[in-house]
């Protein structure tokens, strides 16, 4: 489904833009919740 090869969390960001986080993969995540300090 998603690369797991992501480069980036910006391009996380861009991919759980279009998708809710609960569907991307757990590992994503743990980094959005890194990234934003909490996932909504």
């Amino acid at each position: 489904m998603l690369n797991t090869s992501v480069k980036s969390v910006e391009e996380l960001k861009e991919l759980i833009d279009g998708v809710p986080v609960v569907a991307v993969i757990p590992h994503s995540e743990e980094l959005m919740t890194q990234s934003e300090g909490g996932k909504k």
